[in-house]
């Protein structure tokens, strides 16, 4: 697989790919490992051929469509480390080889694990951006309580649409705030604007536009 691995900002690892079947395949069990809504994957050394099973019945109706469905991935280091730490996943194919190609590369900088990696197709520039906002919530308490805040102001009727749009989705409990912030700083997905119809997307965007923009333009 051809890729492209950068350090985007202090600690901040973007990997990238064309072939969005193989980024997928890539990032599933190291992002369903630390963010399954399924409690027999989350924190788990888990078969791939188990998962897509699962998959293929909750999501998929019957077929698999993980790679249809995703497009971007984050992973705080520390969580690979405890994956590695573990001899990683059973049953290693050629995407757990390549994964850990990509860490010793990140290794070999010097930075430990306190890194973060993100992904996302080569030149989808908003998924960039929203996998940035990730990982500016991981490694940047400040922005994380600033955002946090912000979440918790918004209306009630606003936050349970997303939340539980979210969870339709796929997404966990413990990366609500997290992804909220994420999709009202950087776009909404499809799913989200519908579920908030006409609710005045642009007004409570705008302030986590504005926190997010700070923060890429300090380069900190």
């Amino acid at each position: 697989m051809e890729y492209k691995l950068e350090e985007i900002r202090k600690g901040v690892f973007l990997f990238t790919t064309e072939n969005r079947y193989d980024l997928c395949m890539l990032f599933l069990r190291y992002a369903e490992f630390y963010e399954s809504p399924n409690p027999e994957f989350k924190g788990k050394l888990f078969s791939i051929i188990d998962f897509m099973e699962w998959y293929s019945k909750e999501y998929g109706n019957g077929a698999f469509t993980y790679p249809n469905d995703w497009s971007g991935f984050n992973i705080p280091g520390k969580t690979l480390k405890e994956i590695m730490s573990w001899g990683g996943f059973p049953e290693k194919n050629k995407y757990d080889l390549l994964m850990g190609e990509v860490l010793d590369k990140i290794l070999e900088t010097g930075c430990g694990w306190d890194f973060y990696l993100i992904s996302g197709i080569t030149g989808q520039e908003k998924t960039k951006e929203h996998e940035l906002a990730h990982a500016f919530w991981f490694l940047d308490k400040k922005y994380q309580t600033e955002m946090s805040s912000l979440v918790t102001q918004t209306s009630s009727n606003a936050f349970e649409k997303m939340q539980d749009r979210l969870k339709e989705d796929g997404y966990c409990d413990e990366v609500i705030y997290d992804e909220i912030q994420a999709y009202l700083a950087t776009g909404l997905s499809d799913g989200l604007k519908k579920k908030l119809g006409r609710f005045g997307i642009k007004k409570l965007r705008e302030p986590f536009i504005k926190v997010f923009q700070h923060k890429l333009s300090s380069k900190e």
